[in-house]
């Protein structure tokens, strides 16, 4: 699977649930940034056991570049194991 996703603030003046990121100006612009996610799945046992391997590039947009002074794109490697009884 290829995916993409953009990450928008309904408004400028809004923060960012789960980070303590707010421009009370609201001059920091709405854009979170953008992802992409390439991930692989196998179904080991059909009905009981799975695993999946992803790789997920997410690059900052303006809010959370101005408000947090983080600039670096971040890259992560995961990998989940799903097992049903």
């Amino acid at each position: 699977m290829l995916s993409y996703r953009s990450f928008r603030l309904e408004s400028a003046a809004d923060y960012w649930m789960g980070t303590e990121f707010l421009d009370s100006s609201a001059e920091s612009g709405k854009s979170l940034g953008r992802q992409l996610e390439s991930s692989i799945a196998w179904t080991a046992l059909p009905g009981r056991l799975g695993f999946e391997l992803g790789l997920v590039h997410f690059t900052k947009g303006r809010f959370v570049r101005q408000v947090s002074g983080l600039d670096e794109p971040s890259t992560y490697l995961y990998a989940s194991t799903t097992v049903s009884f």
